[in-house]
């Protein structure tokens, strides 16, 4: 957990007249930047720009557009918050988290997705938030899905986005009570990286379309994903000549370099993997015409390390890698991404209040431990699960006095539910809130109600004016 103290016609209309200030303020600049390229996006795509504004309009989103007195996304996300703090409305309990969804944020990540990797279709990683909103603006915004069981295909099309062939059921080794399931439901396109998977396809989705995952070296990613998936490369012709032999379709090759890789070489080594395999498949008259290039896109920008650099790749520098290659290599080929925290990450904030405190005397001094009405069973899950280090702030930051050594403990009983452990930050008192700006990925999915504590209010809003 970090701890922190502290063109008219295509820019929202609070950012008309701005333009003198955008070399003086980057986060303002990319700001500006990220509306030129939504209305580039909608005038490319008549009738999204509707399909988008109807999203807003059905979760009552209010239009709260940045401006040029929000240096950044983290003191717009502030000034949010502190607005629904303010102003109450008959829902509010002040013992009560909750978190402000920006449903916009989606659309400006779309924008992103068409600039860097034009013509590869995003597949929404719905396990990253399975929430209807987010389904329903990249629904909206022309992705598709990539479902991971039948709980999230049944989600996805019940819900009327897209249809049974639009999806991918990219889960590599599957039950077979799901694998009939999605037969029946006409789910066809799936993954798999193994003979025994292989033969369950065989005998259970005969009309499958399957895709072959690949092994990656995903030594310099955060989470990584090549000890459970993924077949050795040197292994694929065998498993295609058994696929052949069982009379199993296999359309394409997906794989997945793990979350947060910052080696460029894992993405451009995967690529040049998958063209290998492709023409190994073409020997064995299949014909491939599917690349999945997975997931673990980044959601939000790098931070700036101690020698002020970014500490990770971003999101543009990757695709830099990746696009010359799609060029050179997959021609006239399908191509696709698994984005979960792209679209999820910096959509969500969260917000919660301080309800009790005591002080601790050590040998070091004292200690000053509070307690907060989310932890570790829920949202901040992710510290665990997700190796996320999400940033921590005072709505109102006490600038007046010392940072003091902080300790803040979530709601349940159990001690190991600490989300900040003697960090320096900044006084605070029973009734104070704290935010967590950009924590839509791998929080509320797999948040649990241990103890009875959950975070469940929402409150939907727009920060572009559409």
């Amino acid at each position: 957990m970090r701890a922190h103290a502290k063109c008219a016609s295509v820019l929202p209309n609070s950012y008309a007249g701005a333009n003198d200030d955008l070399d003086a303020r980057p986060g303002l600049a990319q700001t500006a930047a990220e509306a030129m390229a939504v209305a580039e996006m909608f005038a490319a795509h008549p009738g999204m720009r509707d399909r988008a504004a109807s999203v807003l309009r059905k979760y009552g989103c209010a239009t709260m557009p940045l401006t040029t007195n929000d240096a950044d996304r983290t003191e717009y996300w502030r000034r949010v918050v502190d607005h629904y703090v303010v102003n109450q409305d008959e829902e509010f309990d002040e013992d009560q988290p909750f978190y402000v969804i920006d449903l916009c944020r989606v659309i400006v990540q779309m924008a992103k997705w068409r600039k860097n990797l034009p013509g590869v279709t995003p597949y929404y990683a719905v396990k990253c938030n399975p929430s209807d909103a987010l389904i329903d603006m990249v629904h909206a915004l022309g992705g598709s899905f990539d479902c991971a069981s039948v709980g999230e295909f049944t989600q996805v099309l019940g819900r009327g986005c897209g249809k049974p062939g639009d999806l991918i059921f990219a889960n590599p080794c599957k039950m077979a009570s799901q694998m009939k399931q999605a037969h029946a439901a006409g789910v066809h396109c799936i993954t798999f990286d193994n003979e025994t998977e292989l033969d369950k396809i065989a005998k259970y989705m005969p009309e499958a379309r399957a895709v072959l995952r690949i092994r990656t070296d995903d030594s310099a990613a955060v989470c990584a994903f090549s000890t459970k998936f993924g077949c050795p490369v040197p292994d694929a012709g065998r498993l295609l000549a058994l696929a052949r032999d069982l009379g199993v379709r296999i359309v394409g090759v997906s794989f997945h370099v793990g979350s947060g890789n910052n080696d460029p070489a894992a993405y451009t080594n995967a690529v040049r993997n998958a063209r290998r395999i492709f023409d190994q498949g073409a020997q064995l008259g299949f014909d491939m015409k599917l690349l999945d290039l997975g997931g673990g896109w980044p959601g939000t920008e790098p931070r700036q390390g101690p020698d002020g650099k970014p500490d990770s790749l971003s999101f543009e520098g990757i695709c830099a890698h990746i696009r010359p290659l799609l060029a050179e290599l997959f021609q006239g080929v399908d191509v696709i991404g698994e984005p979960g925290r792209f679209f999820a990450a910096s959509s969500y904030a969260l917000a919660m209040s301080i309800h009790s405190t005591r002080t601790v005397s050590t040998t070091a001094g004292d200690e000053h431990q509070f307690y907060t009405t989310d932890g570790l069973y829920h949202s901040f899950n992710c510290l665990f699960f997700d190796h996320a280090h999400p940033d921590l702030h005072a709505l109102r930051p006490d600038v007046e006095n010392p940072l003091q050594v902080t300790t803040i403990f979530g709601p349940t009983c159990d001690s190991l539910d600490c989300i900040l452990k003697k960090a320096e930050f900044p006084r605070l008192a029973v009734g104070d809130w704290l935010f967590v700006p950009d924590f839509g990925a791998y929080t509320v999915a797999a948040g649990a109600p241990f103890n009875g504590f959950a975070t469940r209010r929402t409150k939907y809003v727009a920060s572009l004016d559409l």
